[in-house]
């Protein structure tokens, strides 16, 4: 607490014990006692699911110095006093997904709550108020009996977009059946205004705003794009060696799931291919391979130096046959195509971000006013007196460093 701070709270603690009808000799006691006050942390556990559930954390909280039991100990203005002197700052730093919603909107549903000061972070975990739910990998529902249709009633079984499932869903989607398959009332965007425009940000547009270009390095960025071209080139040839479908999914309907690698397999294409099988523990079909790139050499040929010594193609000249051809393919380098193609994606990172921000930023402006965007609050509705937005560090220390600020009327 800097020394002005600390100031006004010392004449604000006076004000209130003058007004508890405090002795002179009483309310210097509890300043000497506040002055010579040691921190402490408490901690409170609550699983957050909308702004109001954090009125249950506040009313946890013990009351400050000197607003709770008087010097000889009395008990002074009790549980409603208590709630009157809880003065909530509700800070965060890196607030995944819908948490900064939740937050936001516990100025407005919470009184105690006098200012936030937030940070947003993992936009891919934020849910989508307008449109059912994006998801990646995408988890899309078997095509049922209109009865069963999620999206639907008394549709015909081929009217609606859902297809066979990529992957079994994750445990907490399968907790929120069925809602997880509809718009999420917390969801982006937060702002009336947004709304009004049906701005919507799917999964892919929020994973890009997680992205940070301008702290790439030439070696970050080369190891980055090596990785993405080696995955991609090696679902080609899982493809063509019959291990996945044209979809990625193997004949059970599921994905291969290949996670991390050790560092030295990304050494070359060929020691990735090796610890990528040796990891999955599956077998590639050679002879499904050998037809597959008989059009792969120059002119569609394949020189006879390039077979083994029995004149048919081993794995490493299979290999050796794929990493050339789609990193030359067609006269473009497929690494520098990869490479440019999710550098411009990257780019858009600052513009989805921002309008992530200004959706919330707008939120509290809309609250700025009578009637508080239509939503039932404490209070006459005129709920905050000041927002803003601003860089709380340096984008090098972390690129999600947008503090969204809010604060309520009435606040000094």
């Amino acid at each position: 607490m800097d020394a002005l701070a600390f100031t006004r709270e010392e004449k604000r603690l006076r004000k209130n014990f003058k007004a508890l009808l405090y002795s002179d000799a009483e309310i210097e006691a509890e300043i000497d006692r506040w002055r010579n006050r040691k921190g402490r942390v408490q901690y409170v556990e609550k699983f957050i699911t909308s702004g109001r559930d954090l009125g249950d954390v506040v009313a946890q909280i013990e009351p400050p110095v000197g607003c709770g039991a008087g010097v000889d100990g009395r008990e002074v203005g009790g549980d409603e006093r208590k709630k009157e002197d809880v003065r909530a700052l509700l800070i965060s730093l890196h607030s995944c997904g819908d948490l900064v919603h939740h937050a936001l909107k516990s100025l407005v549903s919470v009184p105690e709550v006098q200012a936030v000061a937030l940070v947003g972070c993992c936009y891919n975990l934020m849910t989508e108020k307008l449109t059912p739910p994006t998801f990646k990998p995408p988890f899309q529902t078997q095509q049922k009996a209109s009865s069963e249709c999620p999206s639907c009633e008394d549709c015909e079984s081929t009217s609606h977009p859902f297809l066979p499932p990529l992957r079994n869903p994750h445990p907490r989607l399968l907790s929120t059946l069925p809602t997880h398959l509809t718009p999420h009332p917390h969801g982006f965007p937060l702002s009336h205004l947004l709304t009004s425009h049906s701005i919507t940000l799917n999964i892919t547009a929020r994973m890009m705003a997680c992205q940070a270009p301008q702290n790439w390095t030439t070696a970050t960025s080369t190891a980055f794009f090596t990785r993405h071209f080696y995955r991609a080139l090696l679902q080609r040839v899982f493809v063509d060696a019959g291990v996945v479908s044209k979809r990625g999914v193997t004949e059970a309907g599921e994905p291969v799931i290949l996670g991390s690698l050790r560092p030295s397999a990304y050494v070359s294409w060929k020691e990735y291919v090796r610890a990528a099988v040796e990891k999955l523990g599956i077998e590639l079909d050679l002879r499904k391979l050998r037809r597959s790139v008989r059009g792969l050499g120059e002119d569609g040929k394949v020189e006879p130096e390039e077979c083994g010594e029995n004149g048919e193609l081993q794995l490493d000249q299979i290999l050796e046959l794929y990493g050339r051809h789609y990193r030359f393919a067609g006269g473009v380098n497929g690494y520098h195509a990869l490479a440019t193609t999710w550098s411009l994606m990257a780019f858009c990172a600052g513009v989805v971000e921002s309008l992530i921000v200004v959706d919330r930023w707008v939120w509290l402006r809309e609250h700025m006013t009578e009637g508080g965007g239509g939503e039932g609050v404490w209070g006459d509705g005129l709920v905050v007196e000041k927002c803003w937005v601003e860089a709380g560090f340096g984008y090098e220390i972390s690129p999600r460093n947008l503090v969204v600020v809010g604060v309520k009327k009435g606040v000094v």
